[in-house]
């Protein structure tokens, strides 16, 4: 990844040609600040994802307009982004605030831009009087109150009052989230717009054999699996999941497995007790959280994928898995349909017989698995990034000002110069790179030291630049923070009292 060192001025935009850098001026583009200081690696569950696949999309489309990303330094490191797309990056993690507070305390606030874009359905209290956009996954806490404490409900009704009206445009994920906004919170259909999301990267390139059979056997799977991957939120319906692979499993062959991804059970989880059994029998395997590399193999190396949650706004998984070309037995609810269409075989998430049905036939009925195959190959342009980033930008464009002649034709113009630009190819020492620093940010998490040293040094192996920037540079700003307050704790005690 280039990292840019020098700044841009207001006004100009940054071109890339040969081995030079050259600032023009672009006097009619717009800047967006993006808002991604919650988006901390792991935490987010499928918004995270998306937020990551929109901004590459928009740095491959875009090179005309500025953009500002207000985001940790370890998010930042992730994205994988092109050369000549440089935006201006504010770190938002606690230390790099901190340091910036105590350097220029007047100066501390964010910049000024055309418009903030928020991704997870609100705007955070500081940027709250801002031209904004404002991405909404889902409403499931109307729909579903009884999987949040009466604080949460709380703080989300008051987010929604003071968000949607301040809001100037509202992308939804699907259209059953378009539909239930209006319906649920009063928002004029014509204040939303329906903009999918863009599955992961990984789901469009296979690993070489060799390799994912490596990863795969260091994860210790060895044989099929059926996946899911999900955090165990309640509305995810693990425990009903794990009822029905119990009944898959014995009409199975010896070696199969059920694997999941994400965050920890804690132990009053529904599912906690009976995936503990599952998994002393062998049939099985939670792997916690996991890097995109490992992801990557995992969803390529599976024999399908199931998705049992009672309510989604668009679903990630299911729409990987089917630019993946994998067949996908996912629940009738929300808005699962609209987003797998005929590409997936369906079942009532309430009922565990039903699911047990699907699941049965999604591993064993060949006729079945390659009718999912060849309608999800047929799907799978819906999930086109450029085409989700070029709406996108038509929203930006709009709410900045255009009129909707205006940004259709610019938006035309960047996506001819996109596609004369030779695209990006993916660079696996940077994503080994990306594994092993997620995995040393997990372990300095933990208060592993040595198994975070140990990663570190691997990435500085495959990118001395990441472990610099996202490590060595973020202790440096530690230490900054410590010395300075220190100096200021003394210069504060030495001022002789009056």
């Amino acid at each position: 990844m280039t990292v840019v060192k020098f700044n841009r001025p207001e006004g100009f935009v940054v071109h890339r040609w040969g081995a030079f850098n050259l600032i023009m001026p672009q006097p009619d583009s717009i800047h967006v600040l993006f808002d991604l200081r919650w988006m901390k690696l792991g935490r987010a569950g499928g918004i995270e994802q998306a937020t990551h696949e929109l901004i590459n999309a928009l740095a491959g489309l875009d090179r005309r307009n500025r953009y500002t990303l207000y985001c940790p330094r370890g998010t930042y490191y992730e994205l994988d982004l092109p050369d000549g797309f440089t935006p201006t990056v504010r770190f938002s993690d606690r230390a790099e605030v901190a340091r910036r507070h105590l350097r220029s305390p007047v100066e501390n606030g964010l910049p000024a831009a055309d418009l903030v874009h928020s991704f997870t359905g609100y705007s955070e209290s500081d940027l709250i009087d801002r031209q904004g956009v404002l991405t909404v996954s889902d409403l499931l806490h109307l729909h579903h109150p009884e999987f949040f404490t009466e604080q949460d409900l709380a703080i989300r009704a008051r987010r929604d009052r003071e968000s949607f009206p301040q809001a100037k445009h509202i992308i939804c994920v699907s259209e059953f989230t378009r539909q239930d906004v209006h319906r649920r919170l009063g928002v004029p259909l014509e204040k939303l717009t329906t903009i999918g999301n863009i599955p992961a990267g990984y789901a469009r390139t296979k690993l070489d054999p060799v390799r994912q059979g490596r990863i795969l056997s260091g994860l210790g799977l060895s044989g099929p699996f059926v996946f899911f991957p999900a955090h165990p939120w309640p509305h995810k319906n693990h425990h009903r999941l794990l009822q029905a692979w119990e009944t898959v499993r014995s009409s199975l062959p010896a070696g199969w497995k059920l694997v999941l991804t994400g965050r920890a059970f804690p132990d009053d989880h529904p599912a906690a007790a009976l995936l503990h059994r599952q998994h002393d029998a062998g049939i099985t395997l939670h792997l916690g959280y996991r890097s995109p590399l490992e992801m990557q193999a995992l969803l390529h190396g599976c024999e399908g994928l199931v998705f049992p949650s009672l309510f989604e706004g668009f679903g990630m998984p299911v729409a990987e898995a089917i630019v993946a070309g994998k067949p996908v037995a996912c629940s009738r609810s929300t808005s699962l349909p609209e987003i797998a269409g005929e590409a997936a075989e369906y079942f009532d998430p309430l009922s565990v017989d039903d699911m047990a049905r699907a699941l049965r036939g999604l591993l064993t009925d060949e006729v079945l698995r390659q009718r999912l195959l060849t309608e999800g190959k047929a799907r799978q342009a819906r999930f086109e990034p450029q085409a989700v980033a070029a709406a996108t930008l038509g929203v930006y464009l709009r709410v900045a000002g255009h009129t909707a002649d205006e940004a259709d034709a610019e938006v035309a113009e960047l996506k001819e110069e996109a596609d004369r630009r030779s695209a990006p190819v993916p660079s696996l020492r940077l994503a080994r790179a990306r594994h092993h620093a997620r995995a040393a940010e997990v372990a300095l998490r933990r208060f592993k030291i040595m198994a975070a040293a140990s990663h570190i040094s691997v990435t500085c192996v495959f990118s001395p630049a990441m472990a610099w920037n996202r490590f060595l540079l973020a202790l440096v700003c530690h230490g900054e923070v410590v010395i300075r307050r220190i100096l200021s704790n003394k210069a504060v005690s030495s001022v002789p009292a009056p």
